[in-house]
């Protein structure tokens, strides 16, 4: 007679630990590829178990159906009773229940309760604490005359305001007491105009459109930008607004695509307002293009090239009289003319990811007057700029110079893979410059790139530099302020703000601070404050 043969149970734990362990390593500590390498996780498990039934269990053929009816049957009710609801900005899964409302449900659930509109707040009254435009009005993401003094043990702050907002990811543009954001509301992609004092809603203006995409989610993701009483807003599809700021209005309203092929994660590049044109890079649709305020037609385009994730900026260059915009594509960075469009200068350079989406701002440093003359008998102008980009490609000094026949030149001073700035912007303070490299805050050297220090983890949040102090809204929403010192790290206070994930961009008005993700928003109100008349060091 036949012995029967116990169940192996042993291949079984060993296919269940390493699952586990490799879960852990990939969704836990975002090793890898989190979100493909996941996939191919639990596939190579299914894969495993089945043959641990068929070939290793030694189970009878009916216990083995048995185990393989379970098996599917707990990957159907797992499938029934989760969601991926987004990713993390690392790449990890966002997994919730799906009897869980989704960021849609809760505010269509909360919109009858925020309807009430503000009351009238009159003609908006610019103050020096403005923020009329994504990172400030020069997009430098510094604030040198903050109102908070933050050199205090506890740091007191009362929350003004807070409420529920519409999906997306646009930061706001802040005038008098007028600040204005974009959001998804249901079917509607929306400018909204808030009252920063009370967060009441002053009016909104809406399109019927709604991008989405399955890492980041719906919404826009670009934010407005205030100019001579109007706001100027693209949507992720392309389609340019001008508004009253005082009423919502719409003046005028322009598609400037020409067909749906949007980049992957819709046209996020801020409108940039420079005495009568709008500036907005499209990629494809052309690197740089210029829209005439008063009647919202192109005046031209320029260039056809990848498109980015970064904004137009300014580049002024008074001692030769020209104005550059600098434009960071998928392909580099580029000057061109303010006037025409046209290309004057350019940097290859792409970030390691398949898409090659680069997000941070250039940042212009201070000004370098070397020897060299224009034919104009003007003194040569050498200006520094960093550029930097996430996927592990790293950041890089440039200097560009004015040549003796009034081209221009762009040279590679240092590059270096210690600060890799993917989603967020860098700043820099006396001779140093701060970013999140993949998350961990950094400093490193202006002069030759070398890293100071490198601590703290903040995610894929944001940074703004106020006065000498950073403040980082981490990508779980909580707000951190750290010494902008090149010795060490050192945290000054914390405290606790948004819930769930953040990549807006904050915003600090006087002494307010003005944050939101894609599910709330609120103002804090930092107290025990003085003026401070202190200029930040370049």
């Amino acid at each position: 007679m036949e012995t029967k043969q116990p169940v192996r149970w042993w291949p079984l734990v060993l296919i269940g630990v390493v699952a586990g362990l490799l879960t852990y390593l990939v969704q836990g500590l975002a090793w890898g590829r989190p979100a493909k390498d996941l996939f191919y996780i639990w596939g190579g498990l299914i894969l495993a178990v089945y043959l641990w039934v068929r070939v290793w269990s030694r189970l009878s053929p009916v216990f083995q159906s048995l185990v393989l009816i379970a098996f599917l049957a707990f990957q159907g009710l797992m499938f029934l009773a989760c969601r991926i609801d987004g990713f993390a900005g690392d790449g990890r899964l966002i997994v919730r229940w799906r009897w869980t409302p989704t960021a849609d449900q809760r505010w269509l659930q909360c919109e009858p309760k925020w309807s009430k509109k503000s009351d009238e707040i009159g003609q908006p009254a610019s103050t020096p604490f403005d923020s009329p435009a994504f990172r400030g009005a020069d997009r430098s993401g510094v604030i040198s005359n903050s109102m908070i003094d933050w050199n205090l043990d506890n740091i007191d702050s009362k929350v003004l305001w807070r409420r529920p907002i519409g999906l997306g990811w646009s930061s706001f543009a802040v005038v008098g007491n007028y600040c204005v954001t974009q959001e998804q509301r249901g079917n509607i992609e929306s400018v909204v105009c808030y009252d920063l004092r009370t967060g009441n809603e002053i009016w909104q203006h809406g399109d019927a459109n709604r991008f989405d995409e399955i890492t980041s989610g719906p919404g826009p993701r670009a934010t407005p930008a205030i100019d001579q009483g109007r706001v100027y807003s693209l949507g992720p599809s392309g389609r340019l607004n001008c508004l009253e700021l005082v009423s919502g209005k719409l003046i005028w309203s322009t598609p400037l695509t020409a067909d749906e092929r949007t980049p992957l994660f819709g046209f996020s590049a801020s409108p940039l307002v420079i005495d009568d044109l709008v500036y907005i890079a499209l990629g494809r649709f052309g690197s740089l293009v210029a829209v005439e305020t008063e009647s919202g037609n192109v005046r031209w385009r320029n260039g056809l090239r990848t498109p980015g994730y970064s904004s137009p900026q300014l580049l002024e260059i008074p001692e030769f009289k020209e104005k550059h915009i600098l434009v960071f594509d998928g392909e580099g960075l580029q000057g061109h003319s303010a006037d025409t469009g046209k290309t004057i200068w350019s940097f290859p350079w792409g970030d390691n990811s398949e898409d090659r989406v680069n997000v941070a701002q250039p940042l212009v440093l201070n000004r370098e007057i070397d020897s060299a003359k224009g034919t104009d008998g003007a003194q040569g102008q050498q200006i520094s700029l960093i550029i930097s980009s996430g996927y592990g490609r790293g950041s890089a000094r440039l200097n560009l110079k004015r040549e003796t026949d009034n081209s221009w030149k762009v040279q590679e001073v240092w590059r270096s893979a210690g600060l890799k700035s993917k989603f967020s912007s860098v700043v820099q303070y006396q001779g140093f410059i701060y970013g999140l490299d993949e998350g961990i805050l950094t400093c490193l050297s202006l002069a030759d790139g070398q890293r100071q220090w490198k601590k703290g983890r903040f995610g894929y949040g944001q940074l703004v530099l106020v006065n000498d102090v950073l403040v980082i809204q981490a990508e779980s929403g909580g707000i951190h302020v750290v010494a902008a010192d090149p010795v060490e790290f050192r945290q000054i206070a914390e405290f606790t703000a948004l819930n769930e994930r953040s990549w807006n961009h904050p915003v600090v008005v006087g002494n307010l601070l003005l944050l939101r993700n894609d599910r709330e928003t609120m103002c804090i109100e930092l107290g025990t404050f003085k003026f401070k008349d202190k200029q930040t060091s370049q």
